[in-house]
């Protein structure tokens, strides 16, 4: 995963690699998964206080980590940037133990989601999109016009879904991925991240702190933010009204109307976070660089530093229910 930071914000061949066992926990409690560079994931039984890690092979940056919706598969992808094999890396017990395997000859995957129970769909660099019918056992590559370097895979319904990345691409389709659309925007931004607050509402972030919105389910969009101060790298909805986006030097940025108004939140780090997780209703877990991990019970007003005497850099966040 890439990130470039300014500071200025008030079928393929498998081989498989590794298997790595920890203690099996109740499966009604949710568990929080955090992964970055060096391999690296780390798993917290107690809503994001205490973390370990489960030092997973190879040791190739992981961008991005997802669960099924009944918390049993996981899945995380990386491999380093401008690599000549993908890495995904596969649980099928709620976390606890994991597989990675190597797709050779693709580029570095940045962004994976599930498409129902068994579809799984992943997007990186070079234009890649690959899916799995499986729950990410088997994948195969689907075609792609452009070559660019994607960010992010936002499932919108069954059927939509839609792909951002670096200069001003956006992605669009309505027939769960079979075709793709190329939607024009006159911006050249980096984008980030998405995220719908329905079927039609959407909103997607990127460099120099642009946010676009959608009332049309991504088929048009509409700039209504930028700044010269810094980057955005993920925005999530937790409801209808509240939002989150997160950015350079610990920046929050929190709308209680939809996205209609934000505020900046204060933190107590000035390293960069890139993404965030919903517990419930007032906890929210936000992670970054150099291993900074964030903590709100509040609904995202305030929010604490947890040390966890760790300073590899983490790239995404998730939970498996």
């Amino acid at each position: 995963m890439t990130i470039k930071k300014i500071t200025n914000c008030i079928l393929f061949s498998y081989i498989f690699l590794s298997v790595q066992v920890i203690k099996v926990y109740a499966n009604n409690t949710p568990i929080l998964f955090a992964v970055g560079d060096n391999g690296t994931i780390l798993k917290s039984m107690d809503k994001g206080e205490v973390w370990i890690n489960l030092n997973i092979s190879p040791a190739d940056p992981l961008n991005s980590i997802v669960f099924s919706e009944d918390g049993q598969i996981g899945l995380a992808v990386g491999g380093g940037a401008g690599s000549v094999s993908s890495v995904v890396v596969r649980s099928t017990d709620r976390g606890s133990h994991w597989t990675a395997m190597v797709l050779n000859k693709l580029p570095n995957l940045i962004s994976i989601a599930f498409w129902g129970y068994a579809n799984v769909i992943a997007v990186g660099e070079n234009g890649l999109i690959i899916n799995s019918k499986d729950q990410g056992l088997t994948w195969n590559q689907i075609y792609s016009k452009n070559k660019g370097d994607y960010s992010d895979i936002h499932i919108i319904d069954d059927k939509q879904a839609i792909i951002v990345g670096k200069n001003g691409f956006v992605l669009k389709t309505t027939d769960g991925g079979k075709n793709w659309k190329n939607i024009i925007l006159t911006s050249r931004t980096n984008f980030a991240s998405s995220s719908f607050i329905n079927k039609e509402i959407g909103y997607i972030v990127g460099d120099w702190a642009s946010m676009f919105k959608t009332e049309d389910a991504g088929n048009n969009w509409i700039q209504t933010s930028k700044s010269n101060n810094f980057n955005l790298h993920m925005i999530l909805f937790a409801n209808s009204k509240l939002g989150f986006v997160v950015g350079d030097n610990g920046c929050i940025i929190r709308t209680t109307d939809g996205g209609s108004t934000w505020k900046l939140i204060r933190t107590t780090t000035t390293e960069t976070l890139t993404s965030m997780v919903k517990i419930d209703d007032l906890t929210f877990v936000a992670v970054g660089l150099n291993g900074v991990i964030l903590k709100s019970i509040n609904g995202g007003l305030s929010w604490k530093q947890i040390n966890t005497h760790n300073n590899i850099s983490l790239f995404d966040i998730t939970i498996a229910k």
